[in-house]
């Protein structure tokens, strides 16, 4: 179990394509979030990836996460060149 904290550091391994890659993410801030979903309580963070080694940015991302137990993602937002990606929860089950 992670325990979050603003300006907290997590890292994890995760398989990917038969490789083990490293998953960080940085706890950002606390967040009260309003989806069609509900409000929900809220860690923002920002993942990055260290693959092979080498340490690969994967561009501005930011994750939503339930501050409950469940540590549900609600929203995901990824910067692009033309734009922002917006994913957000429609329902909750």
């Amino acid at each position: 179990a992670f325990t979050f904290k603003v300006g907290k550091e997590l890292q994890v391994r995760v398989a990917h394509e038969g490789k083990n890659i490293i998953m960080k993410a940085k706890v950002l801030r606390e967040e009260k979030l309003k989806t069609p979903a509900g409000t929900f309580d809220t860690w923002v963070i920002q993942p990055q990836f260290e693959m092979e080694g080498a340490f690969k940015p994967t561009g501005n991302n930011l994750i939503w996460l339930t501050k409950d137990d469940r540590k549900r993602i609600v929203r995901i937002e990824s910067k692009i060149k033309i734009g922002t990606i917006v994913v957000g929860a429609q329902s909750i089950q």
